[in-house]
């Protein structure tokens, strides 16, 4: 049974709220399956490496390439995770898009080198994280084309 409350949790059979924690351990036991995709936690570590290396950037950049690069990070792993609910059809065009933010981190990160943010070690590593990330989408949008099911369905 499930309460639309103010909190939205799931409830039990007694009509009780689960604790957070209870909330907590659930979700870890179970997850989801787009969590298992390996593209989908390689995207989430390049966010983590996003994140550490734009707070290196200068303070001018907060509302510049800072969050636009922040924001496109981020963006990969939404759509896989977003897209992973959806039809094959709908999830193709949902890896399309994280593709799409994925091509929009790698001018970023150019840029970022050419204005000295970014050293040369650090732009190589992120290109090929990028690289993996780019392949393993291409990878994963030609399985949905064969007859297996879509990872949340």
């Amino acid at each position: 049974m499930e309460s639309i409350g103010q909190d939205l949790r799931v409830t039990i059979m007694t009509n009780q709220p689960l604790s957070p924690a209870a909330d907590i351990n659930i979700n870890a036991k179970t997850g989801f399956n787009f969590e298992k995709l390996e593209v989908y936690q390689k995207s989430i570590g390049f966010i983590d490496r996003v994140y550490s290396i734009s707070d290196t950037f200068p303070e001018k950049e907060t509302f510049g390439l800072i969050s636009q690069f922040r924001r496109a990070a981020v963006s990969i792993s939404l759509n896989i995770a977003e897209g992973s609910a959806r039809t094959k059809v709908e999830f193709n065009r949902f890896l399309n898009m994280a593709k799409g933010s994925l091509f929009e981190c790698i001018a970023i990160l150019e840029i970022s080198k050419r204005r000295g943010y970014v050293s040369h070690t650090n732009f190589v590593e992120l290109r090929n994280e990028l690289i993996c990330i780019s392949k393993m989408l291409s990878g994963l949008k030609r399985s949905l084309t064969t007859n297996t099911p879509n990872p949340e369905h």
